[in-house]
């Protein structure tokens, strides 16, 4: 079937799966498509030699077993999985580091929050102070002014 090819462009996109990974730049997607088009080409001329009765022409082609070599895609993912372990250590590692200095700076933020509450209370204290002198200082003068009126009298005042 046509769907298995690996040279005929889709109908969506109009481009092969052997374009698509020259496009992307798939080295192991490359030599695997290429690797399955030769064993295709290899399975072909065997059916055509089997179907022509051609013995020699089969002989020839199954001399020693089949050509297939298995594609070796281990060593790139191999590889992607030593580059994601490495990453996970380092990782792990920055995120020891981060603790490390979390709990250094820890200290100074209860401090900074101690030191914060502390300077809250201490204005609050002081607004209610001048709050209280005010109320103190206006009730200290309309007690002398009543002071003053019940004490004046028409002899005393000048």
């Amino acid at each position: 079937s046509n769907a298995a090819n690996a040279k005929l462009p889709s109908k969506t996109h109009g481009k092969s799966a052997l374009e698509w990974a020259i496009i992307g730049r798939n080295e192991s997607m490359l030599a695997m498509i290429n690797h399955h088009m030769q064993l295709s080409e290899h399975i072909t001329s065997l059916f055509k030699a089997i179907s022509n009765g051609d013995k020699e022409e089969v002989f020839s082609l199954t001399e020693g077993g089949t050509p297939y070599k298995p594609l070796s895609i281990s060593p790139p993912l191999s590889d992607r999985l030593t580059a994601l372990r490495i990453k996970i250590e380092q990782d792990k590692q920055k995120s020891c580091e981060l603790q490390h200095l979390l709990s250094q700076e820890e200290p100074k933020l209860d401090a900074a929050n101690t030191e914060l509450e502390s300077r809250t209370k201490t204005i609050d204290d002081l607004r209610n102070e001048r709050q209280v002198m005010v109320s103190n200082r206006r009730r200290d003068f309309i007690e002398a002014v009543a002071i003053l009126k019940l004490a004046a009298t028409e002899t005393n005042i000048i």
